[in-house]
């Protein structure tokens, strides 16, 4: 299956609605099984690697908007150090508000 970029965005909101109920780590999450295995535990660095550049920000709709997801400070690597689970969920709410500008076109 070819992952689009309505898709990819559409999943990673789905995975961190997950994240910001559970405060769970992205390798738990069930819906790997449902959606296939990611090379990056994200389908919008799946969607946005490009094997020319090696770069998985090249088509990431959330690098569009917001910049580098993986360098601080942005919710995503807050969450990612976070130690406890009401500092994950707090986090992945953040993030996940931030995909929903990602889908809606609003940032």
């Amino acid at each position: 299956m070819r992952l689009t970029k309505k898709r990819a965005i559409d999943w990673t909101i789905e995975l961190w609605e997950w994240l910001a109920e559970t405060g769970g780590r992205k390798g738990r999450w069930e819906g790997w099984e449902k959606y296939g295995e990611s090379d990056f535990e994200c389908f919008l660095c799946d969607y946005g690697f490009s094997l020319e550049s090696q770069s998985m920000c090249m088509r990431c709709p959330y690098h569009d908007m917001f910049g580098k997801c993986e360098i601080a400070p942005t919710f995503y690597c807050s969450w990612r150090k976070a130690k406890s689970v009401s500092g994950r969920k707090k986090y992945a709410k953040l993030f996940l508000a931030q995909m929903f500008e990602v889908r809606d076109g609003k940032g």
